[in-house]
């Protein structure tokens, strides 16, 4: 039973990432670019949000180091 599990959630992390995979994809060939991103004021807040460094501090934050 526990093997059936461990198998549907394998399929649906590689069927995600294939997905974001392809997103990323086409949103650079039809132009897109971080630096853009980051200059439009509406979208910072959560680019800062989602940033390695706070979700590090997060992470630590939660373990108290």
């Amino acid at each position: 039973m526990m093997k059936k599990i461990w198998k549907v959630i394998l399929i649906i992390s590689i069927i995600l990432c294939v997905a974001g995979i392809i997103c990323g994809a086409a949103a650079y060939l039809m132009g897109g670019s971080l630096d853009e991103l980051y200059q439009n004021k509406d979208a910072l807040p959560v680019l800062e949000m989602l940033s390695p460094s706070n979700i590090l501090n997060i992470i630590l934050s939660y373990f108290g180091m």
